[in-house]
């Protein structure tokens, strides 16, 4: 590998730290509503408070999928 790729994977690296410290708070804050939620008792189940679990949810399967990503194109530098 020469010092073009080696200056590519760490920026992939770099960048898959900073999106794993991203979905790492985001876990932390869907924990924290989670359990505000299952608090609330039978108003959980209001709507309202349901859709706001999923969008956290779906943030959290965003960067996921963000860290995938990132994680295919390390290892593709890493090969050519």
């Amino acid at each position: 590998m020469n010092a073009v790729g080696l200056e590519e994977s760490q920026q992939c690296i770099e960048e898959f730290y900073d999106t794993l410290s991203e979905v790492v708070a985001s876990v932390q804050r869907y924990e924290d509503r989670l359990a505000s939620h299952r608090a609330l008792g039978a108003a959980a189940k209001d709507r309202r408070h349901f859709d706001k679990i999923r969008v956290s949810r779906d943030l959290i399967i965003q960067g996921y999928m963000a860290l995938a990503v990132i994680l295919v194109g390390i290892v593709m530098t890493d090969i050519t």
